[in-house]
């Protein structure tokens, strides 16, 4: 099979449309043989059935090629749970989000992204930065800060709502959402204390002298 598959390989290379009757073949040749040139052949070749492709990528774990197809394929948010849960990638979730409806257009698979992202204390951080360095012009803050769910640890969470306050002038609507979270902050940090509290007095080991 090696031989076949460096002979096809080469085929391909010469002429993308000669062996175009075994495209199909060659997706699980390339993944088996040669898988760090798998991409640059599913974005080139034209002969092949996408659903066998995404099987046989999702049965070797090539991820970023499930990735592809599933846009090809319109299946965004399969797309996007391998992009978040999987690889934990968020810029790469929003630049594939972005792709498929413009910066900030598409509600619904920017909702499906907040929603991943805010179940992953490390990826919420890294969703806050996007929007806090700029590189989510136009996307409104509170759309991710009003799905922060109470007593989720997320480091430098103050820091962050700064630097967005910050970006956004302190917008009255902002300063509510932002406020919201912090009181979600203090009133976890204030339940673990006085539960931390209560176990380092026990009444049982309390005595009482005559």
């Amino acid at each position: 099979r090696e031989m076949l598959h460096l002979y096809l390989r080469q085929l391909f290379d010469t002429d993308t449309y000669a062996g175009e009757a075994y495209h199909g073949l060659q997706t699980l040749l390339y993944a088996t043989f040669h898988p760090e040139e798998l991409m640059a052949f599913l974005t080139r070749a034209l002969g092949y059935d996408l659903n066998q492709a995404l099987q046989e990528c999702a049965a070797t774990g090539m991820t970023q090629e499930q990735v592809y197809l599933l846009g090809r394929m319109g299946g965004f948010r399969r797309a996007l749970e391998i992009i978040v849960d999987d690889l934990g990638d968020i810029a790469q979730a929003i630049a594939f989000v972005q792709e498929q409806g413009g910066a900030t257009d598409n509600d619904d698979l920017w909702d499906e992204l907040i929603a991943r992202a805010v179940a992953r204390p490390g990826a919420v951080c890294d969703l806050l930065d996007h929007i806090t360095d700029g590189r989510l012009s136009g996307f409104d803050p509170r759309r991710v800060l009003s799905r922060i769910p109470p007593g989720l640890q997320v480091t430098g969470l103050r820091d962050r709502l700064t630097g967005i306050l910050g970006d956004s002038r302190g917008t009255e609507r902002l300063w509510s959402g932002c406020h919201a979270v912090m009181k979600q902050d203090v009133a976890a940090l204030s339940r673990r204390r006085f539960q931390e509290a209560r176990r380092a007095h026990r009444p049982d080991r309390v005595t009482i002298d005559d």
